[in-house]
C-alpha cells in the first residue's frame, strides 16, 4: 500500500511540473505568434496579395510588370510595412475564390461591392468611382444610346460590375417592350471584349468609364461612348471577413493618403481626375 501511494505521488509531481512547463513555455511563444494577419504579416515581412492586371489605369501589365494607380498605392502600403510585396496576377474570375481559399492577404484590384460579395469579403474604403459605358465603334450609326441595344450582341467582362448592369438594363429593355439582347457576350477580361468589338464579334461593349480613356488612347478615333447605364459603382479593396485588423489598416492608410494628398495625385497621374473619396457610407447594408 506504501509502495502504491509513493507511485501515485510520483505520476502526480510529475503531471504537475509538465503542466507548470507547458505553461511557461507557451507564456513565452504564444506573444510570437499573437494577433492577426497583420501581424503575421509583419512579423513575417511578407505581403502576398491577388490582383487582376487587365483594369487599365487601376491595375495593368506594361513591359512585364504590373503598373497602375492601384499598383503604386499597394507600394506605399508595402514601405509603410516595411515587407516584401509579391503580387500575383489572376484571372478577376478566380479573384475572390481565391482569397477564401488563403492563396493570398488580400485583394488588391479593382472590385465594386454588392450584396452577394458582402456575404464574402470584408471590403476597404473605395479608391475610385466609375460608371458602367456603353462603347461602340465610331462609324456604328445604329446605336446611339443604350436603348438602341435591343437585338444587338453586347459583351463585357465575365463577372464584372459591367455584367450585373447589363443583366439589368437587360430586363428593363425588354420591360419597355424590347426584345433585349441578341447575345450578351462574356470575357475573361475586359480587353477581350475591345478586341471583339474591333473585328466586329459584337456591337457594343460595357466597360468602367476610367477604362475608356486608356482603350482611346491606345486608339485614338476608332471608339465611342453613347451612354451609361446603371448607377456608378465604388472600386475596392478586400479581405477575408475574419480579417478585419487587415482592412481596418487598408482603410486608415486610404484616408492618411487622401487627407496628406498622395492618393490624389496618383489620381491624376493614372486617371487624369481627382475623384473624391469618403469616409464610409459606400457600402450595401449588411456589409461589414
Amino acid at each position: 500500500m506504501f509502495f502504491s501511494r509513493h507511485k501515485s505521488s510520483n505520476v502526480l509531481l510529475r503531471t504537475t511540473v509538465t503542466i507548470a512547463i507547458l505553461i511557461f513555455i507557451t507564456a513565452f511563444i504564444q506573444p510570437a505568434f499573437a494577433g492577426g494577419l497583420l501581424d503575421k504579416i509583419k512579423q513575417g515581412k511578407k505581403l502576398v496579395v491577388g490582383t487582376e492586371a487587365g483594369l487599365e489605369p487601376m491595375e495593368f501589365v506594361k513591359d512585364g510588370k504590373i503598373i497602375g494607380y492601384g499598383k503604386d498605392f499597394l507600394n506605399i502600403i508595402a514601405t509603410d510595412l516595411d515587407v516584401e510585396l509579391i503580387q500575383y496576377d489572376l484571372p478577376f474570375q478566380g479573384i475572390i475564390p481565391g482569397l477564401l481559399a488563403n492563396k493570398f492577404d488580400f485583394v488588391a484590384t479593382s472590385v465594386a461591392p454588392n450584396p452577394e460579395r458582402i456575404k464574402k469579403v470584408a471590403f476597404t474604403l473605395p479608391l475610385a468611382a466609375v460608371n458602367s459605358d456603353i462603347v461602340v465603334l465610331v462609324k456604328n450609326k445604329d446605336i446611339k444610346s443604350p436603348y438602341d441595344l435591343n437585338g444587338k450582341i453586347v459583351g463585357t467582362q465575365l463577372a464584372s460590375s459591367p455584367q450585373s448592369e447589363l443583366e439589368k438594363f437587360n430586363g428593363e429593355l425588354k420591360a419597355k417592350g424590347g426584345s433585349g439582347y441578341k447575345q450578351l457576350a462574356l470575357y475573361q477580361a475586359f480587353p477581350e471584349s475591345y478586341i471583339a468589338l474591333a473585328n466586329g464579334q459584337v456591337d457594343a461593349i460595357c466597360i468602367a468609364t476610367i477604362s475608356f480613356a486608356a482603350l482611346n488612347k491606345k486608339s485614338p478615333g476608332m471608339f465611342k461612348v453613347i451612354g451609361s447605364i446603371g448607377n456608378p459603382v465604388w472600386f475596392c479593396w478586400a479581405t477575408r471577413l475574419q480579417d478585419l485588423d487587415v482592412r481596418d489598416y487598408i482603410n486608415s492608410m486610404i484616408l492618411k493618403s487622401r487627407d496628406n494628398g498622395k492618393l490624389y495625385e496618383l489620381q491624376k497621374k493614372w486617371l487624369g481626375t481627382v475623384q473624391e473619396i469618403p469616409d464610409g457610407g459606400h457600402l450595401p447594408p449588411g456589409a461589414l
